[in-house]
This record gives structure tokens, sequence and C-alpha cells, in this order.
């Protein structure tokens, strides 16, 4: 009976070492590395908490520190947009005051031209209806005989053209190139015969050949006659004095309102 027991027994001993040694391998050891593994797991969690904590801080601190500085950060600002504020305001006020500016200059400008231009046509007008009265005038007052002492002037200074006028007696006789030249003549009343006869004779010793003379009355001319003679006018009539007078007129005009702009201009 004793043997059979202490087999049993060695036999439970060697099952419980093979168990043991079983669990140890299959069991406690698996465990053992999931506890030191998850021992470093939750190390290396408890570390990047501690680094997310430290983190937290220092942002947390940072966040204080900007907060207590919030309120000179708020006013820099405020500051810096009304300086430039101010600053956009002035460049708009100075660019107005230039836009300004410039639009009176012009408008100045053309309110002196348009005045010029005005007293231009003013002066014109007046000039050209003095004129027009000494015209009417002369028209009424000139008696005939004056028409016939300019007729025998204008024949007097073609028959005396002397040698100082040989260039120019020969430009004109250039200027003939027709075989019977025409002679153009602008007078105030008809001719007399004899007066016609006169300016013939003149005409073709001029143009040293017969000549055909046209006549066309224009009492306009007030006295005197014009003769174009080719390239050339002939004309000691009283409306182109009267014309010449006028021109003479309107420079002297435009002179003196060209000094006195000159001498506003100056004082400007």
């Amino acid at each position: 009976m004793l043997d059979v027991y202490l087999d049993t027994i060695v036999w439970e001993i060697i099952n419980f070492i093979i168990i043991t040694v079983a669990l140890y391998y299959l069991v406690f050891k698996p465990m053992a590395r999931n506890a030191d593994r998850r021992a470093k797991e939750k190390a290396e969690l408890l570390r990047e908490l501690e680094e997310d904590r430290e983190e937290a801080a220092r942002k947390l601190e940072e966040i204080n520190r900007r907060l207590s500085h919030l309120d000179k950060e708020i006013e820099q600002i405020l500051q810096e947009a009304y300086e430039k504020s101010r600053a956009r305001q002035e460049d708009l006020l100075q660019a107005t005051y230039e836009e300004a500016a410039q639009i009176m200059a012009d408008a100045i400008k053309q309110a002196r031209q348009e005045q010029r231009a005005e007293l231009n046509r003013n002066r014109q007008v007046f000039t050209d209806t003095i004129l027009q009265i000494t015209e009417e005038i002369l028209q009424q007052v000139i008696p005939p005989q004056v028409n016939d002492i300019l007729i025998d002037d204008l024949t007097t200074s073609i028959w005396n053209l002397d040698e100082d006028d040989v260039q120019r007696l020969n430009t004109i006789r250039g200027s003939l190139e027709e075989q019977i030249p025409i002679i153009d003549l602008t007078v105030v009343r008809p001719l007399t015969i004899e007066q016609q006869s006169k300016l013939y004779n003149t005409f073709s010793a001029l143009a040293d050949k017969d000549v055909e003379i046209n006549v066309e009355v224009e009492p306009r001319l007030i006295a005197g006659v014009r003769a174009r003679v080719g390239d050339f006018v002939l004309d000691n009539s009283v409306l182109t004095n009267v014309e010449n007078l006028r021109t003479e007129v309107n420079k002297i005009l435009e002179q003196l309102s060209r000094e006195s702009h000159e001498h506003a201009i100056g004082e400007r």
C-alpha cells in the first residue's frame, strides 16, 4: 500500500511541475511580458501626458502674457490705424485742393480767353462799323472830280515809271503772256470816252503791245480805279485805303490788347 502511494505522490509532483512549467511559459511569462509592455506603454503615455501638460502650461503662460499686453497692442493698433487714416485724409485734402486750384486756374484762363475773344469780336465789330460808316460818308461827300483825279493819278504814275522801275516794268510785261493782254478795270462809275482812250493808251504803253480792256462798275470803291494787269494789281481806290486803314487799326488794337494782357500777367 505504501509503494502505491509514493508513486502516486511522485506522479502528482511531476504533473505539478509539468503544469507549473507549462503555466509559466504559456501563461505567466506572456502575462509578464504583457505587463511589462503595458508598464512601458503606461510610462510612455505618462511621459507624453507630462509633455502635453508642460506644453499646455507654456501655451497658457503665453496666452496669459499676451492677454496682459493685449490692451497695449490694441491701443497701438488703433493709434497706427488713426495715423494712417489721418495721413490718407491729408493726402486726399491736398489732392482735392490741388485739383480745385487747377480747375480754378483753368476756369480763369478760359474766362480770360473768352473775354479776349469777346473783346476781339467787339473790337472787330466796332472797327467794321466805324469804317462802314466812313465808307458811306465818303460815298456821299466825295465829289465826282476826286474820282477823275485818282484815275488821272494812276495813268500818270504808270507813264512816270522811270529807270528805277525798269525791273518792275519788265516784270509786269513778263506776266502778260496773252497775245492780246486783257486788262480788268474796276471803276466807280462808267468811264468817259476820253478816260477810256487815255487808259487804253496808258496800258498799251505799259504792256508794250495792244491790250483789251474789260470794265466793271463797282460803286463801293467810293473813288479811284483798280486794275489787274497780268499777275499785278494797280489800285488807288478809296475803298482799298479804307481797308488798309482797317487792317492797321486792327493791328494797333491787337497790339494794345496783347500788351495789356502781358501787363496784367506781370502784375500777378
